[in-house]
């Protein structure tokens, strides 16, 4: 309050009474005279600290999944990829622009027989293969 303007939708830290460290989003708005003399605050706080920590350790573990040595990909419900991580590229050659909204069948290396891969996709899946399409 010290520059006399409203802090809206802030995050801060805070020590609590016993020491530990709290997330806050908090509101902060002066508080004026009829003169329009700053005379104290209003405000609202909202703890946020679980939040944060869910957050955190989402972005430790999508640090590891992107400096894996092994290929990670994510597929919706529907076998769509939404997510592949550098090592898949590199692995594959297919860009991440490349593979997302493909189905993994763009991945068959006519190594393994029809059943192999009948095995891994039910052939409920829409099939659509082929790099770049």
């Amino acid at each position: 309050m010290e520059q006399d303007t409203p802090r809206l939708n802030y995050e801060e830290i805070q020590h609590r009474p016993d020491g530990s460290l709290i997330w806050l989003r908090t509101n902060k708005l002066p508080l004026r005279d009829r003169e329009g003399k700053v005379i104290g605050m209003i405000g609202t706080y909202e703890d946020i600290t679980e939040r944060r920590k869910e957050e955190e350790e989402r972005m430790r573990l999508m640090t590891g999944i992107e400096h894996a040595a092994e290929g990670v990909v994510i597929t919706d419900a529907r076998g769509d990829i939404q997510y592949v991580n550098p090592a898949f590229s590199a692995m594959t050659g297919y860009s991440r622009e490349e593979a997302l909204g493909k189905n993994p069948r763009i991945l068959k290396s006519g190594k393994q027989d029809a059943a192999f891969y009948a095995s891994l996709w039910p052939p409920s899946l829409p099939v659509r293969c082929g790099k770049g399409k």
